[in-house]
């Protein structure tokens, strides 16, 4: 799909419809039927509308236009900034790789840091100490560096979102 028809097919849907629908339209578990249904009833388009704002939406997936429909949105001065939030938000999780928590050292670290009474999983027990007794005597300059780092690179990012693979 060539920028102008992409252009053209994202402003039929609608920028903030599209954001609010991708799921919807990105998901082969509707029929255009179903998605032009949804959007009649959950909006106050009128049926041509629907029938429109379905057909480009799903058109835009079909032709993989998707990623460049979002920096369009991204980049547009007209988009309510809640509508640019989650357009960037969908960018990161489809574009950027994540980052393997499991691989970090500091992770592995602070991970290996257990409660005197290895049963005990409270953060502060009365009994043991629990884990804050553990993380408090382990804490020492070098460690809290290493954790001030790790925030400012992964975290004091502005201009870029970021997505974690989950711990297992």
């Amino acid at each position: 799909m060539n920028h102008d028809k992409l252009k053209r097919s994202i402003q039929t849907v609608s920028m903030n419809c599209f954001i609010q629908y991708y799921d919807l339209f990105s998901s082969s578990n509707y029929s255009y039927a179903d998605i032009v249904e949804m959007l009649e009833n959950e909006n106050d388009f009128t049926l041509k509308s629907c029938r429109s704002r379905a057909s480009h939406g799903m058109k835009i997936f079909r032709q993989e236009g998707e990623l460049e429909a979002l920096k369009m949105i991204i980049d547009s001065p007209r988009v309510d900034s809640s509508t640019r939030t989650e357009a960037e938000k969908i960018y990161a999780r489809k574009t950027m790789p994540p980052i393997k928590l499991h691989q970090i050292e500091l992770i592995q670290k602070l991970k290996k840091i257990k409660a005197k009474d290895p049963s005990c999983t409270k953060v502060y027990c009365t009994t043991c100490g629990g884990l804050s007794y553990e993380i408090e005597k382990n804490l020492n300059t070098k460690t809290v560096k290493e954790i001030i780092a790790f925030i400012s690179a992964y975290f004091g990012r502005t201009d870029q979102l970021i997505r974690f693979e989950p711990i297992t």
